[in-house]
């Protein structure tokens, strides 16, 4: 862990949905969600169990080699 211009960085290898590490997509609040990959929405249904939105209600992350998905979270 180090600490840079007052911001926390902590690296680790391995880590699933990062790995392998290459380009990932940011999608911001409120993108049609009906826009989206659907590998990205599949993995977002089984994350959340529910269908996704009709707009993403927070950002979203996908690494784009596997599709892997990082939600908003909701709570």
């Amino acid at each position: 862990m180090t600490i840079k211009d007052g911001v926390r960085v902590e690296t680790a290898d391995g880590i699933y949905g990062l790995t392998p590490c290459g380009t990932f997509t940011v999608y911001p609040a409120g993108y049609a969600t009906g826009s989206l990959n659907e590998d990205v929405r599949t993995w977002i249904l089984s994350v959340t169990g529910e269908t996704p939105p009709s707009t993403l209600n927070g950002p979203l992350i996908v690494n784009d080699s596997d599709k892997a998905t990082f939600l908003y979270d909701q709570n």
